[in-house]
């Protein structure tokens, strides 16, 4: 599908109907969207990038590793409802 043509084109038309089926008209995700800062603070408060850290860090935003991790685990969770654990969301 071509992607350059605008929301009229084939693929905007796909991108619409996925949006309001997974996310306009889903009550469950918009419940796990209004969840997901809590998991996010929790568990990056269980861990964070510096294993063992006593509390969050500005400075876990700059290790890839840690970011790419909680962004695997918010779309995970948004998506299906289960948070991942680490060794899951690191694949």
């Amino acid at each position: 599908l071509k992607s350059n043509e605008g929301p009229n084109s084939e693929w905007g038309r796909y991108r619409t109907m996925l949006h309001k089926l997974i996310i306009t008209d889903n009550a469950a995700y918009r419940n796990r969207a209004a969840q997901l800062r809590n998991r996010i603070e929790k568990d990056w408060r269980a861990g964070g990038a510096r294993q063992g850290a006593a509390a969050p860090s500005i400075a876990d935003l700059r290790s890839a590793d840690h970011v790419q991790r909680v962004v695997s685990k918010a779309v995970f969770f948004l998506l299906f409802g289960h948070w991942l654990e680490d060794k899951d969301a690191d694949t």
